[in-house]
């Protein structure tokens, strides 16, 4: 079961922007991407998103896999409607 993840939707409002997911790794939230977020977003829509268990994004007991990252990151485009 997938996880709700925190996450932060920066950039301009076109359907034509490229989007660019910003993932964090082990340990830290998505604000270790803040930088990077200003200057992608003039051209890009930016998905900063925080991991299962990391910033505010649900904890979810038991052993967590890659797959299960994955799984999460992936519900949460598709729940954004990023193809």
């Amino acid at each position: 079961m997938p996880a709700t993840l925190s996450h932060q939707v920066s950039g301009p409002p076109s359907a034509d922007a490229p989007a660019v997911v910003l993932l964090g790794s082990l340990g830290s939230d998505r604000s270790m991407w803040d930088a990077q977020v200003r200057d992608l977003a003039r051209d890009h829509v930016v998905i900063a998103v925080d991991h299962r268990g990391h910033g505010n994004s649900d904890v979810i007991p038991g052993p967590c896999t890659i797959a299960d990252l994955s799984g999460d990151v992936l519900a949460l485009l598709d729940t954004l409607g990023v193809g």
